[in-house]
């Protein structure tokens, strides 16, 4: 299948053992846990769909899985980056020791290069070698894998990971990649084994890179945002979803207001058969048009706290997703108004849209107010005509005027 293509998608896979079917050699069938955000193909969606369904994700999978927290915590670590592949590889078990050739080429000589006692295995090279005590004494960890428990490799890095801070874990993986360099050098350059060599570079080593890799500051926390009042003469429509896994189904809420913070009309709906949390919000984006084009308003301003549903109905072509007919039906609507602005806002602006979406989900509602002020939601609307910003307010930069 070519990334990007088109292809015929089902969406109830439940005959098939794999999620990747061809079917004939023109009309690839594709489920939906197969493609991207748009629904199209990539080959990353499809190794992610495979990874799962070997259960990879389980073990050791830097895609997810219960190991997600150790993975990400890997892949943030202050290290070369081929040092984070390395990790990666040896936490899967992909590294070419001599045991593992063993099993696929035959190699006779299976002995670990420091030893020469023992056979050349991932947990013996990287933990268990006794010839390596003197390098780990040696670096600056003063640190012995052997007393660590751990009947993997990637048990005993976890557990060994929850032990050490951040710094002292980035030179335990310096240390690790710099045993296995050495090996090579040992076995293709004919080297000799030096362990405090081993322990000044793999120290040296990390103080270079990351003397010229300095730390990335973390933002300042941005400044709590506010509900802003439209322009004179435009209605503004805000709305947001709420889904419930358990019993798929939801809720969602709009409400539109004026340049005077007066509501003008409001909706409070609860939905059945809904699959996923961004369905209820694009349902909402939807009800809110609907209303507008209804009542004859066509100068509107759309917000919603979902920066992906802000972003698909920003964007040019078609969507093949799950939610990509929602989607349409939004554009459609959109382009018979004769101006509307989408934007982005942060969820503590967007409190009354979200308490009537969360009203309806649990009470099986559904509600419209015209004109009318329902009591349910005084309190939230006093607050944000209390806190409102008139003029330009702080929010996210995604807004698309049609």
């Amino acid at each position: 299948m070519i990334p990007g293509s088109h292809c015929l998608i089902v969406s109830n896979f439940s005959l098939f053992p794999w999620r990747v079917l061809n079917y004939g050699s023109q009309c690839p069938i594709v489920t939906y846990g197969t493609l991207k955000k748009k629904g199209l193909y990539s080959v990353k969606s499809g190794y992610r769909v495979a990874c799962n369904a070997e259960n990879i994700t389980s073990q050791a999978s830097s895609s997810g899985g219960s190991g997600i927290f150790l993975w990400n915590k890997v892949w943030g670590l202050r290290v070369p980056p081929k040092v984070c592949v390395f990790i990666w590889r040896l936490l899967r078990g992909i590294l070419p020791t001599k045991i593992a050739l063993a099993k696929k080429v035959g190699l006779l000589d299976v002995d670990c290069v420091f030893c020469h006692n023992y056979a050349e295995s991932d947990m013996h090279l990287f933990k268990d070698c006794g010839a390596l005590n003197c390098f780990w004494h040696a670096s600056a960890l003063g640190l012995l894998p052997c007393p660590h428990t751990g009947h993997t490799l990637l048990d005993w890095f976890s557990e060994v990971s929850q032990l050490l801070p951040t710094n002292h874990l980035e030179l335990l993986c310096m240390c690790l990649w710099v045993i296995w360099t050495e090996r090579n050098n040992i076995i293709w350059k004919n080297s000799f084994f030096n362990p405090s060599h081993m322990a000044s570079w793999a120290f040296k080593s990390l103080e270079n890179y990351q003397k010229y890799h300095p730390a990335i500051r973390k933002n300042s926390q941005r400044p709590l945002s506010h509900w802003e009042t439209p322009p004179s003469g435009r209605l503004k429509i805000n709305v947001d979803g709420s889904f419930i896994c358990e019993g798929e189904h939801g809720g969602i809420g709009v409400i539109i207001r004026d340049a005077n913070g007066q509501c003008i009309a409001s909706l409070s709906r609860s939905l059945t058969h809904v699959s996923s949390a961004i369905q209820a919000e694009v349902e909402a984006c939807r009800a809110g048009l609907f209303i507008a084009i209804n009542q004859g308003w066509d100068n509107i301003i759309l917000e919603s706290d979902c920066a992906s549903i802000v972003t698909a109905l920003s964007s040019v072509g078609d969507d093949f997703s799950q939610i990509g007919r929602i989607v349409g039906d939004c554009k459609e609507f959109m382009g018979s108004l004769r101006s509307i602005s989408i934007r982005h806002i942060y969820r503590e602006a967007n409190g009354v849209a979200h308490r009537l979406a969360h009203i309806a989900s649990f009470s099986n509602s559904d509600k419209f107010w015209l004109h009318e002020t329902p009591s349910i939601i005084e309190d939230v609307l006093f607050e944000d005509l209390c806190n409102c910003i008139r003029g330009s307010g702080f929010m996210s930069s995604s807004v698309q005027n049609f």
